[in-house]
């Protein structure tokens, strides 16, 4: 975009998941010629039934102190953990 090859794009991965600020796909320049999703490749009718209940034995989980089975930031469960 910033050469001009292309006019816009649309972007739902980002290396790493959560993009930083400082990520040069999310520039000024190209802002508001990019279209940005969330990653959602999961989200198709076979599954989408099923995320309220995964998503509600992860909170159980940790409020039990457990460990959820999803964890997007592993770095961050000892420090987590610490407050039980």
């Amino acid at each position: 975009m910033r050469e001009g090859w292309i006019a816009g794009a649309a972007l739902d991965v980002f290396t790493p998941e959560i993009p930083q600020a400082d990520n040069p796909l999310l520039g000024e320049d190209i802002f508001f010629k990019t279209l940005y999703s969330p990653h959602a490749a999961a989200l198709n009718p076979e599954v989408m039934w099923q995320l309220p209940t995964v998503q509600m034995e992860n909170c159980l989980s940790a409020l039990r102190g457990e460990v959820p089975e999803f964890v997007v930031n592993p770095e961050a469960i000892p420090k987590w953990r610490s407050r039980f």
